[in-house]
């Protein structure tokens, strides 16, 4: 039996364009605005010959997609980012009242300026004259022998300061989430939505159960709604591959290299699996798969 797609189902920016499984990419073009679906919805109706059951489906103007079919990802902030913002927020505090203060101190330091007697202020007066016929005789001196060779030389010093890091790796892009990548066989980090199963997951991506728990580190059981997995694509034995923990970089620039070191992995398998370059910087919110120890396969 052939099954047909939701005509209406596409990526966000071609809507002529799809994920032929369920994937974050996929977007329902019937409505306004163009909304990600729910992985869920997506295997029930969208990518079935059931997607003519859609209430979506037979609207006919352009509504809003209804909340229990839109995708709802679980934003989670790092540890550093939310010290970066409570620094910040604090330094904010601390300049506004710092500004207030000389604001409202300010005139109070200039009161008594309007009460200094006249006989007070011709002293200032009459003193202004020797001083200028002593600047004359030590500044020109001063200033020429001083001046010049400070200038000469401090130009110089800041190109070769920033011409040194200039040969650095380019960063190395990677796939949003829900997407393939890495070399074979290919996995995809899945997001887990209410309701969902291993088993579901996996003939959603052409694998098993077993297979699954295989390659991932550690997982929850019951699965958790929003937690990642990580799926071998089309993968059914997994001997000779290692368990993964998924990983997003927080701070960007990072090198391959560094990051083996800090996550005590092999830089090999990092590289492969992920599909890194040698010398590659990673840019910040980039997905990865983090190598750990071999699983038995149940």
């Amino acid at each position: 039996m052939e099954i047909s797609i939701c005509p209406y189902l596409g990526r966000q920016e071609d809507n002529e364009t799809y994920y032929s499984y369920p994937s974050l990419q996929n977007y329902c073009h019937h409505a306004n605005p163009v909304e990600s679906i729910s992985l869920k919805h997506q295997n029930a109706y969208c990518l079935t010959n059931k997607h003519k059951e859609c209430t979506v489906f037979h609207r006919e103007a352009l509504e809003p997609l209804p909340v229990h079919i839109q995708h709802h990802p679980v934003r989670r902030l790092s540890t550093n980012l939310r010290l970066l913002s409570i620094i910040v927020g604090a330094f904010l505090i601390m300049a506004v009242g710092l500004a207030g203060w000389q604001f409202l101190a300010g005139p109070l330091f200039n009161l008594p300026l309007p009460f200094s007697s006249p006989a007070t202020a011709q002293p200032t007066i009459t003193l202004m004259p020797p001083s200028p016929t002593a600047l004359p005789t030590i500044n020109p001196t001063a200033t020429i022998t001083a001046s010049s060779p400070e200038i000469t030389e401090t130009p110089l010093t800041p190109p070769t300061a920033t011409n040194t890091p200039l040969p650095l790796s380019s960063p190395t892009p990677g796939p949003p989430l829900g997407v393939p990548f890495g070399n074979e066989p290919k996995f995809v980090i899945h997001q887990v939505t209410e309701g969902e199963s291993l088993v579901l997951i996996a003939n959603i991506y052409g694998t098993t159960q077993e297979a699954i728990q295989a390659v991932n580190f550690w997982m929850p059981s019951p699965l958790w709604s929003g937690w990642y997995v990580v799926v071998p694509i089309n993968t059914f034995d997994t001997s000779g591959l290692p368990s993964f923990e998924v990983y997003i970089v927080a701070n960007g620039g990072i090198s391959v290299e560094t990051l083996a070191a800090d996550l005590k992995t092999n830089i090999d398998d990092l590289r492969y699996y992920n599909a890194l370059g040698d010398g590659a910087t990673i840019p910040q919110g980039r997905w990865l798969l983090i190598p750990r120890a071999q699983k038995t396969q149940p």
